[in-house]
């Protein structure tokens, strides 16, 4: 898996790096320039890819939720709960389906929850990230590509008849 990662690297970094070099046809100054700018934002997004896309090739497990601790009364008379003392479970708070479920963390297992939890936690936060590079890295391309765009009728063909 690793080693499809480097070529995933390696073909984002070939990929941009091949657009950049087309690009230097761009004869006015001031557009070299801005293609430069665009060209170093999409290098730097493609390198900040690479340190994102790392964790999902771990095969460490992980939970989905968030990890809280959950206070209630139990209802019964003469429990120490209906006094102001209520009693504390930890529990684990996920949606499926549209509706949240409480599961209880059992006993000596909280650490362990929680490290599972976090990992989840870290995963999304990263997919949403990578989500945000793509649409960058679409938008520079689009740029890039729009100032090496031209006209049929200004590229200087003529047509000629028989097509």
């Amino acid at each position: 898996m690793k080693k499809f990662f480097k070529g995933f690297i390696f073909f984002l970094t070939f990929v941009s790096k091949s657009v950049c070099y087309l690009l230097m046809g761009i004869q006015r100054k001031a557009d070299r320039e801005k293609v430069s700018r665009l060209r170093q934002s999409l290098l730097h997004l493609a390198d900040e890819i690479k340190g994102l896309v790392e964790p999902f090739f771990s095969d460490r497990p992980v939970i989905k939720g968030t990890v809280y601790e959950l206070k209630r009364r139990c209802g019964k008379p003469g429990c120490k709960c209906t006094r102001g003392e209520l009693h504390a479970r930890m529990v684990v708070s996920a949606s499926e389906g549209g509706k949240t479920r409480l599961q209880v963390v059992p006993h000596g297992f909280l650490v362990e929850v929680q490290a599972k939890v976090r990992r989840y936690q870290e995963l999304r936060r990263a997919r949403a990230r990578l989500g945000e590079l793509y649409r960058k890295m679409l938008k520079v391309m689009d740029q890039m590509e729009g100032m090496r765009r031209e006209d049929l009728s200004s590229s200087g063909q003529k047509r000629t008849g028989g097509g």
